[in-house]
This record gives structure tokens, C-alpha cells and sequence, in this order.
């Protein structure tokens, strides 16, 4: 791609990633303080955080990239 040094993506990985140990790291404590999860806040419910798994965000720019290389090799007639 850019070959970019920093990648935003990659920035903003690495900051999920903090995000989700923290809050395993605040369930676990919640947890073993005998706090009920009905008493924890809306948002770090294990409940409340489940959803729809989503490719990240990173991969769907990569296979976007990817095809549009592809369609303009083949448009080139290279394949």
C-alpha cells in the first residue's frame, strides 16, 4: 500500500487492544470483589458487549486494495 511508517489501523489496533485487557482486567477485579454484574455500569457488562463480529477495519481496506489491483490488472489485460 503506502508503506506508510505508522498506520493508522495499526494505531488504532493497538489501542483496541489496550481497551479490551483493561476491561477483562475491570470484570476480573469486579468479579472478585463479589460485585454482581447487574450492579456493574451498562457498558462493561459482558451482556452488553456482545455483538456482531466484524472483520477489522484494517483487513476490509486490504481486500478492497486488493481487488481494485486486481480490476485494474485486468483491465490492463496482465491476467
Amino acid at each position: 500500500m503506502s508503506g506508510c511508517a505508522i498506520c493508522v489501523y495499526d494505531l488504532h489496533e493497538d489501542a483496541l487492544e489496550t481497551y479490551e485487557d483493561a476491561l477483562r482486567t475491570l470484570r476480573s477485579s469486579l468479579s472478585s470483589l463479589g460485585i454482581p454484574e447487574h450492579d456493574w455500569p451498562q457498558s462493561i457488562r459482558v451482556a452488553s458487549s456482545s455483538g456482531p463480529v466484524l472483520p477489522p477495519a484494517r483487513q476490509v481496506v486490504n481486500d478492497a486494495f486488493e481487488q481494485m489491483e486486481r480490476a485494474l490488472a485486468a483491465k490492463q489485460g496482465k491476467t
